[in-house]
C-alpha cells in the first residue's frame, strides 16, 4: 500500500512540474489549428528532450501522443520513426507511463490497420514467421499485437487504479461530463479496451 502511494505521489509531482511547459505547448496548439503541422511537431521535439532530461513522464507520454498523432500525416517511413520509438519509450517506461504507451501504441496500429486494411488483409501469412516491421503485417499480425497491448495496458491494476484521470487529463481528451478527480486511469483504460473489443464482438 505504501509502495502504491509513493509512486501516486511521484507521478502527481512529475504531473505539476509539467506545468513549467504550458507555454511551449501553447505554441503547439496555435501551430496545429493554424494546419503547420511540422512546426508543431518541431515544438514537440523540443519539449519533449527537455522532458527527458527532467525525466517527466508525463510529458514524455504527452509528446510521443502528439508525435504520434503528426507522424500519421507523413508518409510510412514517418511512422515507423514514431513505432519504434514508442517501442523503445515502453521498455523504459515505469508501470503508469507503459500502461499510457501500451494504449497509445495499440490505437495507432489500430488506426493504420483500417486506413489500410484493404492491402493488409490481401497479405499472405508466411509460417511461424512475424516481422518486427509493421509495414508488412498481415491482419493476423496486427489483431495479435493490438491484443497484446490492449491486455497489457491493465496489468498493474493498483496502481491504475490509485492514480485520478485528472493527473494525465492534459494527453487524452476527457467529457467534460467525466468527473476526472474521482475517475481512475484503470476505468478509462478498461473504457478504451471495451471500446475496441465491442465492434468485434457484434460482428
Amino acid at each position: 500500500m505504501r509502495k502504491s502511494i509513493t509512486l501516486y505521489f511521484l507521478f502527481i509531482l512529475s504531473f505539476s512540474f509539467g506545468q513549467h511547459f504550458d507555454e511551449q505547448w501553447k505554441e503547439v496548439y496555435k501551430h496545429e489549428l493554424e494546419g503547420k503541422i511540422q512546426s508543431a511537431q518541431k515544438e514537440v521535439q523540443e519539449i519533449y528532450k527537455k522532458a527527458k532530461k527532467k525525466k517527466d513522464e508525463v510529458q514524455i507520454v504527452k509528446c510521443i501522443f502528439y508525435l504520434s498523432k503528426f507522424e500519421q500525416v507523413f508518409d510510412e517511413k514517418a511512422q515507423s520513426t514514431i513505432i519504434s520509438n514508442l517501442r523503445n519509450e515502453i521498455k523504459d517506461a515505469k508501470p503508469v507511463s507503459k500502461a499510457l504507451l501500451n494504449y497509445i501504441y495499440a490505437t495507432i496500429l489500430q488506426d493504420y490497420y483500417e486506413r489500410y486494411s484493404y492491402t493488409i488483409d490481401e497479405r499472405t501469412a508466411l509460417a511461424n514467421q512475424k516481422s518486427t516491421d509493421f509495414l508488412s503485417w498481415t491482419s493476423i499480425d496486427f489483431t495479435s499485437e493490438i491484443d497484446e497491448k490492449m491486455n497489457a495496458c491493465l496489468q498493474d491494476e493498483k496502481l491504475l487504479r490509485a492514480t485520478p484521470l485528472e493527473s494525465v487529463k492534459e494527453i487524452f481528451e476527457i467529457s467534460p461530463s467525466t468527473d476526472a478527480k474521482n475517475y481512475n486511469l484503470y476505468d478509462f483504460l478498461v473504457e478504451k479496451s471495451i471500446e475496441y473489443y465491442k465492434p468485434k464482438i457484434k460482428s
